[in-house]
């Protein structure tokens, strides 16, 4: 940890400022209806993304096709009228702006959260171009490029520096020093201080830059080592800084007062983007992999006390920036790239409120034949609402088998019926996918599943006589079985046990085997069983 000063060049003293120069609105994107809450979007890349106090709407800045908005409940996107290719995008502090970087501009646009038109305008200079922004007090930062052909969907954010633009004077400084990517972040309860640090960069460092002197010094600093960032938040009451690692399962805080370590939050997975709620009592974090997971933490705690994950739409991946968090830390939105065919991003909406389900059923079954389960799911701790689907799965190791969705009743409830297949141990599970509101969960029972009874005898049916030899036959009778019927039968005399026969019994009759006895003869016919039928012995007893 330590303290540099470096001092910001000022760049522009006379900067252009059009007022409400801009005819704006919504027009729809491009896309289609959503099925449940994730809403598809053909764009090319969501770089970042920011949300209302109200969370009535988010906006998202897609690069090269522009800036869009989502309201609440809506099932598709609008595309933001007035605002060409867009990197950047962060609610400002009145709640009732959006600060956008507009790389193929040059300028910094603020756009009125509720009439989706552009307030003002902000040119930076004629050789920057704006890319992330972070607002703090009458200051905007940015990062920056020195050629906007660089600041592609592909290299993104490319290398830059970066800016502060006076709202009150138009006037753009600069601070000098070897290019980054920077990526900032800012806290209205912390006026005049902006925090910097490096996007995907190996050996980065995390800055502090004070602007409240008017000297606008960078006064501390502190290495990261090996940290790979991908997302930076400031805690909304200022105390806090955020810094999420694509290439660790971590996400680390630090004191905006010294930038001194604080909780490290530890992740099943590497971490994308980072969010907080509004009172700055839970944190949220996304994972850098395929199949999207979410995680929230309570302030201070550093496992997760929440899961959830995308189910809806085709299999995807987190993109950049892309995750903004309920005022109450209920529901989170975020943005995923898909990773197959149709359209590239999605936009979901996905709940965090707690839920449970259980499974209960009878005590032992016989494999093949009904038995009846009844599964509960509550939301937040109280019954579903009916009409709610449950999955119900089947399941042994690498096995699993969907029963059937089932919508649960005004008691949260779902009554179902299974006939397992085979003998052994079986898991019932209830799985709930989770929804706008609730995350998702699984509930499980266990069931000892016993083989079918079986049904086997062994009788001498006698014949003629002659010469003390008795020409009958072993008759052996299995009863109706599910699998193989095959039996072998033995004769025992005194002089030792030899074999009869090995074969099937019809299942339309019985099994008769013509062997002839001279003296006492002792007849075993054994069935091996199966994992649905028990195994069987069966004997008789014959004199010629």
């Amino acid at each position: 940890m330590g303290a540099r000063t470096s001092t910001l060049t000022r760049i522009a003293t006379s900067v252009t400022l059009i007022l409400a120069a801009t005819l704006a609105g919504a027009s729809p994107a491009r896309g289609t209806e959503s099925a449940g809450s994730a809403i598809p979007l053909d764009v090319a890349t969501i770089w970042t993304m920011a949300h209302t106090p109200d969370n009535s709407r988010v906006f998202l800045a897609a690069g090269d096709d522009g800036l869009f908005v989502v309201d609440a409940g809506a099932t598709a996107l609008r595309h933001v009228d007035g605002i060409g290719r867009a990197m950047g995008v962060e609610m400002g502090a009145d709640g009732r702006t959006v600060w956008v970087g507009l790389p193929r501009d040059r300028q910094i646009a603020a756009v009125d959260t509720t009439t989706l038109t552009v307030r003002a305008r902000y040119d930076v200079g004629s050789d920057l171009c704006p890319g992330d922004v972070a607002q703090t007090g009458p200051y905007v930062a940015f990062s920056f490029s020195f050629s906007c052909i660089l600041y592609n969907d592909e290299s993104t954010p490319p290398p830059s520096g970066v800016g502060v633009l006076d709202t009150r004077t138009g006037v753009v400084l600069r601070a000098p020093g070897d290019p980054w990517k920077a990526i900032v972040a800012a806290s209205s309860a912390v006026p005049g201080r902006v925090f910097v640090t490096q996007y995907l960069m190996h050996e980065v460092t995390l800055d502090l830059l004070d602007l409240r002197s008017g000297s606008h010094e960078l006064t501390h600093y502190r290495k990261l080592g090996m940290a790979d960032p991908t997302d930076l938040a400031v805690s909304p009451d200022g105390s806090l800084v955020a810094v999420s690692g694509a290439e660790h399962a971590t996400v680390a805080t630090f004191a905006t007062s010294d930038l001194s370590p604080s909780t490290s939050y530890q992740a099943p997975c590497p971490t994308r983007a980072v969010a907080w709620s509004a009172d700055s009592s839970k944190l949220a974090a996304s994972c850098n992999l395929p199949d999207t997971k979410l995680l929230l933490y309570d302030r201070g705690n550093s496992d997760p006390v929440a899961t959830a994950r995308l189910e809806l739409g085709p299999r995807r991946a987190p993109d950049y920036r892309d995750l903004v968090l309920d005022s109450d830390a209920g529901r989170a939105i975020v943005a995923s790239r898909a990773e197959e065919e149709g359209p590239m991003h999605y936009v979901d909406r996905v709940g965090l409120r707690p839920a449970a389900a259980t499974v209960t059923g009878p005590a032992t079954a016989t494999c093949t034949r009904t038995a009846s389960f009844t599964a509960k799911l509550l939301l937040g701790g109280a019954p579903a609402p009916a009409g709610t689907p449950l999955s119900i799965y089947r399941e042994q190791p690498y096995n699993s088998t969907l029963l059937g969705t089932y919508p649960t009743d005004s008691t949260g409830t779902v009554t179902f019926t299974d006939a397992p297949p085979s003998s052994g141990t079986w898991s019932y599970r209830a799985h709930f996918a989770g929804n706008e509101n609730y995350t998702w969960t699984d509930g499980a029972y266990s069931l000892q599943v016993d083989k079918l009874p079986t049904s086997l005898s062994v009788t001498y049916q006698t014949g003629k006589t002659r010469h003390h030899t008795n020409y009958g036959s072993v008759v052996v009778t299995l009863g109706p079985t599910v699998g193989h019927r095959s039996v072998t039968v033995t004769a025992t005399t005194a002089a030792g046990t030899v074999p009869v026969t090995s074969a099937s019994v019809p299942t339309d009759g019985p099994l008769v085997v013509s062997y002839p006895i001279t003296g006492p003869t002792t007849f075993t016919a054994t069935y091996e069983g199966s994992i649905w039928q028990q195994a069987a012995n069966a004997i008789t007893t014959a004199s010629p």
